[in-house]
């Protein structure tokens, strides 16, 4: 680990505050105090969302990330105070479970034999040794026909996919749809099956906060009749498929979690109250060999998308009140947020020649949206701000990033409609 702390070092000693600034705009001064306020602290987290993670240059992100947090002493031999806001709760337990392609749950690689066995063992199969697909790569290969059948579950594929066009080549090329749903949301529309699943509310279960802390869920509500807990849709369908499943209720299913997952492995469910524990890797921290190689060699790189230097680039965010799909089932969020604009720098409406409410016409590989334009100095010049929560807001029509992001043109119009759905 010394070593690697050492090439670190060197990699950044050419480096200036200086530099930085004019770099990303940040003032080099604010860069120093906050360098400094992060390395005194006697205690201190690094948090990052959902910003970097589907970010095109996302590996090179979270290994800055991981970077600065060893620097700092936000992550230790012992300890790690790393933590990713999620844009969905739970988003922490889910990767815990088993959400990324190339492992078990609770980050076992699926290639290691000593890690697949006690998994084998319990469930009496032998488990595919090749990664899974991340999601973009099952969208294409359902696009393409390799993948015949889709269960979406908890997700709104025609909204959140990056890239709208190819959802919608996935889900009709599919020749089984299914999708848990509360609602009959547009992709619910397009299955051949949908189950009517609980709120949270309606259940009972573990949630896992960014500290990595497991804490437990009570049922305040009965479920509306019909609808069930997704772990027993999950099992009533492998039942009729002849799996001998028996899981009497969520304890059930979090004592097996608490018998066969590394770092959750000896927690009971009277373990989760009144906050529940936080796990910890044990063993030796997963730590590239040389941590300044790595940041030396995403430094001399550049950026890996090639674009012609044409359009603005796409930023993007939640706002206050509105942040998710749930957000819209109501009135009184929708009525605070406002209605969807695009949030322009002066400099760069003046030179699109566009003032205060004019409808424009964001045009990307993928299609375009319409909405109108507000003025905020605190846009970067060269980008504009769309915020994806609005419900008549679809970005992904837009086409997916690539490289450094997405870039967009710009243009007036003067059609009556200022927002397309």
């Amino acid at each position: 680990m010394a070593a690697g702390l050492e090439a670190l070092r060197q990699a950044l000693a050419g480096a200036t505050a200086e530099q930085t600034e004019r770099a990303t705009g940040v003032p080099a001064e604010a860069i120093r105090t906050a360098a400094r306020r992060l390395c005194q602290a006697e205690r201190k987290a690094v948090l990052f969302g959902r910003a970097l993670v589907e970010h095109p240059q996302a590996p090179r992100l979270l290994q800055s990330v991981e970077n600065l947090a060893w620097v700092c002493g936000a992550i230790t031999d012992e300890r790690s105070s790393v933590m990713y806001l999620g844009p969905q709760s739970d988003s922490q337990g889910a990767l815990d479970m088993g959400l990324t392609p190339d492992c078990l749950p609770g980050y076992a690689r699926i290639a290691e034999p000593k890690a697949r066995a006690p998994f084998e063992q319990a469930w009496g199969a032998t488990l595919d040794l090749g990664a899974g697909l991340a999601a973009p790569e099952i969208l294409s290969a359902a696009a393409e026909g390799r993948i015949k059948a889709l269960w979406i579950v908890g997700d709104h594929w025609l909204k959140s996919a990056p890239d709208r066009a190819l959802a919608e080549r996935a889900l009709a090329k599919a020749e089984l749809v299914i999708v848990n749903e509360l609602f009959l949301t547009e992709t619910a529309r397009c299955a051949h099956v949908v189950f009517p699943a609980s709120a949270f509310a309606e259940k009972e279960g573990v949630v896992v906060n960014c500290e990595r802390r497991p804490q437990k869920t009570v049922r305040a509500l009965a479920w509306r009749k019909g609808c069930k807990p997704d772990w027993e849709i999950f099992q009533s369908v492998a039942q009729a498929l002849g799996a001998r499943w028996s899981y009497r209720g969520a304890e059930d299913v979090f004592r097996e979690i608490g018998r066969l997952v590394p770092g959750y492995r000896g927690l009971s469910w009277a373990s989760l109250l009144p906050l529940g524990p936080q796990w910890a890797s044990v063993g030796a921290p997963a730590v590239p060999g040389s941590l300044g190689a790595s940041l030396a060699a995403a430094a001399g790189a550049g950026p890996d998308g090639a674009h012609d230097g044409d359009g603005l680039w796409l930023l993007s965010g939640g706002t206050l009140f509105l942040q998710g799909s749930l957000s819209h089932r109501g009135d009184l969020l929708p009525k605070l947020a406002g209605p969807a604009r695009a949030a322009l720098h002066p400099d760069e409406a003046r030179r699109a020649g566009v003032g205060e409410g004019d409808a424009i016409e964001l045009s990307g590989p993928g299609g375009t949206v319409r909405l109108p334009v507000t003025i905020d100095p605190g846009v970067p010049a060269g980008s504009v701000f769309v915020p994806y929560a609005h419900a008549e807001v679809e970005l992904n029509r837009l086409g997916a990033p690539s490289g450094d992001g997405l870039r967009v043109r710009l243009s007036r119009v003067t059609a009556p409609e200022t927002v397309n759905a």
